[in-house]
């Protein structure tokens, strides 16, 4: 019975301890999904993908989640995302706030994707630029990227929305709920049947982790 219970101890850190490969969908994660909803329960609707088990915790409200190292723009993807259970519908709509906690390298970010594949979706996020934050929206698909917006902001966080109404995706964002919502870009990106939302980081530094929070994770959804 002990070695049953040794072997049971070590498979679960073994598991916890791995994500899963590149993909052209979402994955289910590999992490026992007990073990990582006692970690860091998520709202109605959201999973996680491609988990790390150490690298995401509850503070207060928000979502704590380090800013990888890996990188979904111009790179192989990136892992611990957040991402909604079933495809978006043809109108629907996610909202987040999103702080970046103590971000130094350049590029790095968390926010919000319309996300069908590694290589094909729409950003929004806080991004650290040498020393100053902004709201960025960009999209990448069919090997090409753009930057559609680029909004420098006063501080670490902003309130986030990416909105589709079939091909068309939205980005919206406010400093707070005190202010009011101004456009950030509006973009086309051909629906495919993997499409969902998700909340992701980028460009951290894994030999000195930091912090991103997500505060506020909701979705709407209409249509198939």
């Amino acid at each position: 019975m002990i070695r049953i219970v040794a072997l049971l101890a070590l498979l679960l850190t073994w598991t916890c301890q791995m994500h899963t490969g590149e993909a052209d969908e979402p994955t289910e994660p590999d992490t026992p999904k007990a073990l990582i909803d006692n970690l860091v329960k998520l709202p109605d609707g959201w999973r996680w993908d491609r988990p790390v088990c150490e690298h995401a915790k509850r503070v207060g409200d928000a979502i704590q989640l380090t800013t990888e190292a890996g990188r979904i723009w111009a790179g192989e993807g990136s892992q611990n995302r957040i991402i909604t259970k079933e495809p978006v519908g043809d109108l629907a709509m996610v909202f987040a706030e999103i702080e970046l906690v103590d971000a130094v390298n350049k590029w790095e970010q968390c926010g919000l994707l319309v996300y069908q594949h590694d290589d094909s979706f729409v950003k929004l996020v806080v991004e650290h630029i040498d020393g100053t934050h902004f709201v960025v929206m960009a999209i990448e698909a069919e090997d090409k990227r753009k930057v559609l917006a680029k909004i420098e902001i006063p501080d670490s966080h902003a309130q986030l929305s990416l909105q589709v109404n079939d091909s068309k995706v939205t980005g919206v964002w406010r400093s707070n709920s005190s202010q009011p919502w101004k456009n950030a870009a509006e973009t086309q990106l051909r629906r495919e049947k993997t499409r969902h939302f998700a909340v992701f980081s980028q460009d951290g530094d894994p030999a000195n982790p930091r912090y991103a929070l997500a505060r506020s994770l909701r979705q709407t959804r209409q249509g198939p």
